[in-house]
């Protein structure tokens, strides 16, 4: 047995990766495999009144175009992560395709399958897609006063979560203090921008049952119990595997729309199916952190913080994923 308390491990994984051998997502060909691009909402709050498919359906080499009309029944909407010690949570469905209204800009709506990449995208931008532009929420603060509209119309209003995380006794720390300090502090949104961006191989076995999904993701065995749930399906008939991952920076942890149709086209269509995020796609359809802190330290004249006493508002976006309350949460308890 090799002892390893004080030896210099050598790394295994770099070579590959500075020599140009890695293999990502997007290096991957099945034989007779598909290409998909996803149709967005343009807008970040809008009804969609039509949805006309039978142009792009008419392109050469389109293979589908898929709504949200059709796989109604097939997949359950994302799951979203509940958070421990939470005193009020209430979240709305997250639906893989958007069907009457969309909440962000760049909501998937659509999804085009074709035989190469380049027919894909022109198909998609024949998608024809009628909205009525709806009242937008930028603003937080904004939205949790009583006289703003509430977006989803099965909440009672936007507030989606409510967390109080503390330890000591922040009283006790004031009353020991010299001075009470108080700042409201911004920090600005922010997005994670991998070099690799998001993508997807789904290839279905119909024989053995068996879904096989290549993804950019940095939580592969996770991924698989949530598309077991969306798809349900037993866990052992989903195969997750995670290649090289070129970052992720937590946006690859999630479990996106776009995996649950690509996978759902898979098995429709009984063919290998890819999906590659553009760039701006990326910084698009991505949900950014950002939030405010009304903060409050009791320190001692040397400096000393005796107490620390912090109310903070996020923007948890227009759904709340399975980490979007990670960011908020952890910066309130550390």
């Amino acid at each position: 047995m090799m002892p390893y308390t004080h030896q210099s491990l050598k790394r295994f994984e770099d070579e590959p990766l500075l020599t140009g051998r890695g293999a990502f997502v997007d290096d991957l060909v099945r034989p007779d495999m598909l290409v998909a691009a996803v149709v967005r909402s343009p807008h970040a709050h809008a009804r969609i009144t039509s949805i006309r498919t039978a142009t792009a359906r008419a392109r050469p080499s389109v293979v589908e175009v898929m709504t949200a009309d059709d796989i109604a029944g097939d997949v359950r909407p994302l799951p979203a992560l509940t958070r421990e010690g939470a005193e009020y949570m209430t979240l709305p469905e997250h639906p893989v395709l958007a069907s009457d209204v969309v909440y962000y800009a760049g909501q998937p709506v659509a999804l085009v399958v074709a035989e190469q990449h380049q027919q894909a995208q022109d198909a998609m931008e024949a998608v024809e897609v009628d909205y009525e532009p709806l009242p937008a929420t930028i603003d937080p603060q904004l939205a949790l006063t009583p006289e703003h509209p509430t977006i989803h119309a099965e909440m009672q209003g936007n507030l989606a979560l409510r967390a109080r995380i503390g330890r000591g006794d922040m009283n006790d720390a004031r009353a020991q203090a010299d001075r009470i300090l108080r700042g409201r502090f911004e920090s600005p949104r922010l997005s994670a921008l991998p070099l690799e961006t998001r993508g997807i191989v789904a290839d279905y076995d119909p024989g053995h049952d068996q879904l096989t999904l290549w993804m950019s993701t940095q939580v592969p065995y996770r991924m698989r119990t949530q598309l077991a749930d969306v798809f349900v399906r037993p866990p052992q008939g989903i195969r997750v595997i995670a290649p090289d991952v070129g970052g992720g920076f937590g946006q690859k942890m999630e479990l996106w729309p776009e995996y649950v149709a690509v996978g759902l086209l898979s098995m429709k269509l009984r063919r290998p199916v890819k999906w590659i995020e553009g760039r701006m796609e990326n910084l698009q359809a991505y949900h950014s952190r950002g939030f405010t802190g009304e903060v409050e330290a009791a320190v001692t004249r040397d400096g000393v913080i005796l107490g620390l006493r912090c109310q903070m508002v996020a923007d948890l976006g227009a759904f709340m994923m399975s980490f979007s309350a990670a960011p908020p949460v952890n910066s309130d308890g550390h």
